[in-house]
């Protein structure tokens, strides 16, 4: 089985997302571990030594892409404008919270998975990820004057934010695992 295969086999998607039920990282890290076989999916090796990190699977950083680029939609009106307009900008910082947060919870619905993986996986891709966003920043800058620089980036930071707390399941979400993973072996033994 390929690498590939494994990568986007193991994550857990956690559509749709119910924020009632509140469990540890701990409990989370088991429930993972157990649907991913044990297995990391990012270097496809166990999960049974060594430090764990829950990632999230688009990452954070292309979450928030995506949440921003849906922001962008809503104050410009348009598919096709991208962040390179000063109007743009002060129309996002004028969103409220909540409008925010809705845009945000509607994404991770449709697209967010979580997964547990070991410690370093988790370090790499962070690096990587950091990497374009501090590029994205430094673009940014040169656009704006400094307070409304600071306005976007303060406001990006907590789209952010928003983005990593999401990572509870509820109880259908562990039936949800259950059910797959019965399917998963009435098939194996059919076959």
């Amino acid at each position: 089985m390929s690498k590939y295969f494994l990568s986007k086999s193991i994550g857990l998607s956690l559509s749709p997302l119910k924020y009632h039920s509140v469990f540890d990282k701990q409990e989370l890290h088991n429930i993972l571990i157990e649907y991913q076989d044990n297995l990391c999916p990012v270097c496809c090796k166990e999960l049974s030594q060594g430090k764990k990190e829950l990632d999230h699977e688009p990452s954070i950083y292309n979450l928030t892409e995506m949440v921003w680029f849906e922001l962008i939609k809503i104050v410009s009106g348009s598919l096709h404008k991208d962040d390179k307009d000063l109007e743009t900008f002060e129309k996002l910082i004028c969103l409220s919270e909540t409008e925010i947060q809705q845009v945000i919870l509607t994404l991770l619905e449709q697209r967010l998975y979580l997964r547990s993986v070991h410690f370093k996986c988790h370090k790499t891709i962070d690096k990587d990820l950091s990497k374009k966003e501090i590029r994205w920043r430094f673009r940014i800058k040169k656009l704006l004057d400094k307070p409304l620089y600071n306005k976007v980036t303060a406001m990006r930071d907590q789209i952010r934010a928003f983005i990593r707390a999401q990572r509870k399941l509820s109880r259908s979400q562990i039936k949800e695992i259950s059910l797959k993973r019965s399917l998963k072996n009435d098939m194996m033994y059919n076959l």
